[in-house]
């Protein structure tokens, strides 16, 4: 039994640390364990969410799931810690008697070595336990100064993310504002700047959100700033570009091409959040008016089947993050 206490407890310990170097230090995914706790936690409050629909409540839940990943960490490492030392045979001391610590005292010794606040009323057996001691305080400080680390980048790039989205929305709040405003525009002039000024920015947030998968589930509350809505709302509109446009401004071939593909790199990261194309392919929201798109023959060449999937992505993207494909024609 004891023996299967400290392999269980070995396996938690090694387990978190897997999980949290995958999360925290790969820069390019998210561990197993906390990739489905923060999936689940907001797909809780979605489900909570759906007859208020209170974008601010959805707004907190981001926050709320780096909190819960840190307690995760924190407390599973404690347990498999716990569990080493519940295995062994008397390795914590009462300080003052020198008496072997019950379950309870081995537990809370555990706990102050981790958080190395060291109170001194309970001290580790000589010898072996002395060393695994100063083991077991070096991985809880580790642990808990890294996990404050992981969060302040992941706070930072959701800002970034609101920043993105807006710089979408300089020209058009809605995919009908963005085609209306390139066709109002004298012979398609600064469109090409405005992809060119886009497509880094894009492909930034791309990376942002491959390092970090959990800024899928940082929800911003206003649809000026939501990232999804303002994506599929420059991918649709896009779309609208006739042949025209290219003919006229020849150099928004290449800008539009450019900024396509940045798109397609940020529909890359959806999979890692667990995002997965709708069943079925959103409706058009454009007037009939703007539909005179052939990006099938002319800028980024999309087959009918790659284009469909890619709009039922961007429509999936929208719902998970709490909106409705209509909202991209209101911005």
């Amino acid at each position: 039994m004891s023996i299967l206490m400290t392999i269980a407890g070995a396996f938690l310990v090694l387990l978190v640390w897997f999980d949290f170097v995958a999360t925290a230090l790969t820069a390019s995914q998210s561990g197993p364990v906390s990739r489905r706790v923060a999936y689940g936690v907001w797909r809780v409050f979605l489900f909570i969410n759906k007859p208020f629909k209170s974008h601010a409540l959805l707004a907190c839940v981001g926050p709320l799931i780096i909190i819960v990943l840190i307690n995760m960490w924190v407390s599973v490492v404690w347990l498999g810690w716990s569990l080493i030392y519940l295995g062994a045979e008397a390795p914590v001391l009462n300080g003052t008697t020198l008496l072997p610590a019950d379950i309870s005292s081995t537990i809370y010794f555990v706990g102050f070595t981790l958080t190395t606040l060291g109170t001194g009323d309970y001290v580790p057996a000589d010898g072996f336990w002395q060393a695994m001691t100063v083991i077991t305080a070096f991985n809880g400080i580790a642990l808990i100064t890294l996990s404050i680390t992981y969060a302040i980048p992941v706070v930072q790039a959701a800002a970034a993310k609101r920043t993105v989205a807006r710089q979408i929305a300089v020209m058009g709040e809605s995919a009908e504002a963005l085609a209306a405003q390139w066709a109002e525009a004298g012979h398609y002039q600064g469109v090409d700047t405005y992809f060119s000024d886009l497509t880094p920015q894009i492909l930034d947030i791309s990376q942002k959100h491959l390092a970090y998968p959990i800024l899928h589930f940082f929800h911003s509350p206003e649809p000026d700033t939501a990232l999804p809505l303002k994506l599929a709302a420059l991918d649709e509109a896009i779309l609208a570009l006739p042949a025209e446009a290219y003919e006229v401004n020849p150099a928004l071939r290449v800008a539009e091409h450019m900024c396509s593909n940045a798109i397609s790199t940020f529909l890359n990261t959806l999979n890692k959040a667990f995002i997965h194309p709708a069943d079925e392919e959103p409706p058009q929201i454009l007037p009939q008016r703007l539909r005179k798109g052939t990006a099938k023959k002319v800028g980024s060449e999309r087959e009918p089947e790659a284009l469909s999937r890619r709009r039922k992505l961007l429509k999936a993207l929208i719902l998970q993050d709490g909106w409705t494909w209509n909202q991209i024609a209101k911005g």
